[in-house]
């Protein structure tokens, strides 16, 4: 996964509320969502999320929210 898919990844779960609250959405724990900010969020859940929050998509449907240039991970 390069610097730029993480730092999408990121973007998106904090667009979503931030870890806990995309935990919360999805039902499973906090830890395996700041895995996602590592390793990407898998592909079932990515379909979800652009299903359920289009805007945060681009009509590709890849993420399209500015990572925070100043985020370092």
């Amino acid at each position: 996964m390069t610097q730029e898919e993480e730092a999408q990844a990121s973007a998106l779960i904090d667009a979503l509320g931030g870890t806990g609250d995309v935990a919360a959405l999805c039902k499973i724990s906090a830890p395996s969502i700041s895995g996602w900010r590592k390793r990407g969020i898998p592909h079932p859940w990515l379909m979800f999320f652009r299903e359920r929050f289009p805007q945060h998509f681009d009509a590709e449907g890849n993420i399209a929210i500015a990572a925070d240039p100043g985020q370092s991970q």
